[in-house]
C-alpha cells in the first residue's frame, strides 16, 4: 500500500483563516476597546452611576482578551485536526480515504470501480489554489456530480487534485479523450 499523504498545505491554511477568523475579529475589538477605554470613560459620565464603570469596563476589555485567544487556540486546534485527519492513499489495487477527528470512517475504492474524476473550482478556489475533487464509481450518476459519493473532497490543494486525477485515472484503465483540432 502507498504511503498516506494529505490534502496539501493551502487546505491547512484556508481551514485556519476559515476557524481562526472570530477569535482574530473579537481580539481586534478587544484592541479597539482598549485603545479607546479613556474616551468611553471620559463620556460615561452621561450614565447613571453603576457603580465603577471603569473597573467594569476594564474586567469586559480583560475578559475578550481572554476570550479572543482561547477562541484562536481553539480554531487552530481544529484545523489542524481537520487537516491530519483527512487522509488519502494511492494502494496497489484501490483509492482509500481516511477521515474524521471524532468518528472514524476509512473508504476503499477499487481502480476497477472508477469510471471518472470530476474537478471543478469556482472563482475563489481558484484564487485560493485549491479544488474540489469527486471520483465517480459504478453506482454514482455521472450526471450528478454535486451528489452522494464515497470519494469526494470538498477542498483540496489544487496542484494535488491533478495529479491524484491523472493517477487515479491511469491505475483505473480509463481512456482520456483528447480534442485536437486541425488546422
Amino acid at each position: 500500500m502507498g504511503n498516506e499523504q494529505n490534502l496539501g498545505i493551502r487546505v491547512l491554511l484556508l481551514y485556519l483563516c476559515q476557524n481562526l477568523m472570530f477569535g482574530f475579529v473579537l481580539l481586534a475589538i478587544s484592541a479597539g476597546l482598549l485603545f479607546f477605554q479613556d474616551l468611553i470613560i471620559s463620556k460615561s459620565f452621561l450614565l447613571p452611576s453603576l457603580g465603577s464603570i471603569e473597573s467594569i469596563l476594564d474586567f469586559l476589555i480583560k475578559a475578550s482578551f481572554v476570550v479572543s485567544l482561547f477562541a484562536i487556540l481553539i480554531g487552530a486546534e481544529i484545523s489542524w485536526l481537520l487537516y491530519v485527519d483527512t487522509t488519502f492513499c494511492l494502494g496497489e489495487d484501490a483509492f482509500t480515504i481516511k477521515r474524521g477527528i471524532l468518528s472514524k470512517t476509512q473508504i476503499s475504492i477499487p481502480y476497477r470501480q472508477i469510471q471518472d474524476v470530476y474537478l471543478s473550482q469556482s472563482l475563489l478556489q481558484r484564487i485560493l489554489g485549491v479544488s474540489r475533487l469527486v471520483v465517480l464509481t459504478g453506482g454514482d450518476d455521472e450526471n450528478d456530480k454535486e451528489g452522494e459519493s464515497a470519494g469526494i473532497f470538498e477542498i483540496i490543494d489544487a496542484v494535488t487534485a491533478e495529479s491524484l486525477k491523472e493517477i487515479i485515472l491511469e491505475r483505473s484503465n480509463i481512456q482520456k479523450v483528447v480534442e485536437i483540432t486541425k488546422k
